[in-house]
């Protein structure tokens, strides 16, 4: 009758230690969901299907190919697809308390700033390294060319 009761208070404190744990994991990953929303990466995305599907129809054959393109990431990688790993990835990187001080900073006027700029930022920045690399592809096809060739640079 003792073994039968040590047994079951045995069970009820990995029960409560599983469901303390299973809170903890909750809460963490409710913080990293709100940070994900507060830094609106569900928008952020749709610009990025955007600017990829405008990119894609400057190339030759990329108007046909468009909306080839949109449909695609629609069906697979929709943002419903995608948040569980954005927010895997927010409660991998940053502890409970991180996740608080910025979802906090998020929420300032300097935050949400920093929130709206920081596609315009990107945008510049992809467009910096692009004109600073376009005169130099001749010399990066070239050495893809050889390397293909099995020769040296």
């Amino acid at each position: 009758m003792r073994m039968l009761l040590q047994c079951a208070l045995l069970l009820v404190m990995v029960g409560s230690a599983a469901a303390q744990e299973q809170a903890e994991v909750t809460s963490h990953q409710r913080l990293a969901e709100e940070l994900v929303a507060v830094l609106q990466l569900e928008e952020g995305m749709a610009r990025s299907v955007d600017m990829m599907t405008k990119t894609m129809a400057a190339q030759p054959m990329g108007v046909q190919m468009q909306d080839v393109m949109r449909e695609f990431y629609e069906e697979f990688m929709s943002w419903d697809t995608l948040r569980p790993s954005y927010v895997k990835i927010y409660m991998d990187a940053f502890t409970e308390a991180e996740l608080e001080g910025l979802i906090e900073f998020y929420h300032t006027p300097l935050g949400q700033r920093l929130v709206e700029q920081t596609p315009v930022i990107t945008e510049e920045s992809a467009a910096a390294a692009q004109a600073i690399m376009q005169p130099h592809l001749p010399e990066l096809q070239r050495r893809m060319m050889a390397k293909m060739r099995g020769g040296g640079l």
